[in-house]
C-alpha cells in the first residue's frame, strides 16, 4: 500500500495537525483513510475507492476533468470513466497538510498524476483538497476537489 509514498520524504508527507485537534491518533486515522483512497485509486479499484467516502446530502466531488458528482453513482461513473480513459495512472502526493476540528478535517496536498493515455505519458501537477468527517469512529472523505496548476502564457 505504501509503494507510492516511498518517493516522498515521510517526515514532510503528513504535517502535524493544527490547533483544535484531539491528538496524533486522529492524525494517523485520517492518514490511513487518505492512503487507502490513493492506493485504491492507483489500483483502479472502484469499490475500494468508494469505500473511503461518506455519501450524504453534503457529498461533493470535482474530478480532474472538472466534472462534478453529488452522489455515489455519479462518483462511480466518474471513476469508471477515468479508469477506462487512461491505460495507466498513478496519483502521487508530494506534500500535504491535515487540519482537524472536532469531527471534521481537511486534507490539502500537492500531487502529481502520472498517466498514460493511448501511447503518450503525461505528468500533471495537481492540488487536492478533501474534507473528511468522523462517522462511527472512522474517518471518511465527504468532499473531494482536484485542480490543476494555472498555466501562464507569454503575450
Amino acid at each position: 500500500m505504501d509503494q507510492f509514498f516511498q518517493q516522498s520524504d515521510a517526515s514532510t508527507f503528513f504535517m502535524d495537525v493544527q490547533e483544535g485537534t484531539v491528538g496524533t491518533e486522529t492524525n494517523a486515522r485520517i492518514e490511513k483513510t487518505i492512503k487507502n483512497m490513493l492506493s485504491a485509486f492507483n489500483e483502479r479499484d472502484v469499490e475500494l475507492t468508494l469505500s473511503c467516502f461518506y455519501f450524504d446530502e453534503n457529498f461533493l466531488s470535482y474530478g480532474m476533468d472538472g466534472s462534478r458528482s453529488v452522489e455515489r453513482e455519479e462518483w462511480r461513473k466518474l471513476l469508471e470513466n477515468e479508469f477506462n480513459r487512461l491505460s495507466t495512472q498513478e496519483l502521487d502526493v508530494k506534500w500535504s497538510k491535515i487540519s482537524v476540528y472536532r469531527t471534521m478535517a481537511t486534507f490539502v496536498a500537492e500531487c502529481s498524476l502520472v498517466a498514460k493515455d493511448q501511447s503518450e505519458w503525461e505528468v500533471v501537477p495537481l492540488r487536492m483538497t478533501a474534507v473528511l468527517r468522523e462517522i462511527n469512529d472512522r474517518w471518511k472523505i465527504n468532499q473531494l476537489y482536484f485542480s490543476t496548476e494555472s498555466i501562464t502564457r507569454a503575450a
